[in-house]
């Protein structure tokens, strides 16, 4: 559990309102509060907590796209005719501008 001000939360809690905030494409935070029943303050902490974590798993989460198609993808015309030069299509996720590392 994490003490954050003077109310003790979490960490399910934490990431629930994370996600509550992306599902809702970046839902108010008087939605937040009213949902989740936490000062706005509380809900702004924990959003920055939770995406600070993501941030740090970045290197682990997110890769780097392949210079090349896979070959079974490349030469197989049931995937390839829909996947031509899209980039982390198959092959992974792909960030075109990642975050840095914050150190």
């Amino acid at each position: 559990m994490a003490y954050l001000g003077y109310e003790i939360c979490q960490h399910g809690e934490q990431v629930a309102m994370f996600l509550f905030i992306l599902y809702k494409n970046y839902a108010s935070n008087y939605t937040v509060q009213e949902r989740f029943q936490h000062s706005g303050e509380i809900v702004s902490r924990h959003f920055r907590v939770v995406l600070e974590a993501i941030t740090q798993l970045t290197e682990d989460l997110i890769q780097r796209p392949l210079a090349i198609t896979p070959s079974s993808i490349k030469w197989n015309s049931k995937f390839y005719l829909y996947f031509e030069n899209c980039i982390g299509a198959i092959d992974g996720t792909h960030c075109h501008d990642p975050m840095p590392i914050l150190k």
